[in-house]
């Protein structure tokens, strides 16, 4: 995939089988990682 500055959009999609499993799973993978201030490059070409 690319973007239309033609770079490398890099695309990860997981599912997990339960509430409970995605739950095991974020503390996981993401135990240490804070998700604020992200914006994607397409971000401005929808109003919110």
């Amino acid at each position: 995939l690319s973007s239309t500055l033609d770079r490398v959009v890099k695309t990860f999609v997981h599912a997990s089988g339960s509430v409970e499993e995605a739950e095991r799973e974020i503390e996981y993978w993401f135990k240490n990682v804070k998700f604020e201030g992200y914006k994607r490059e397409t971000d401005d070409l929808y109003l919110v």
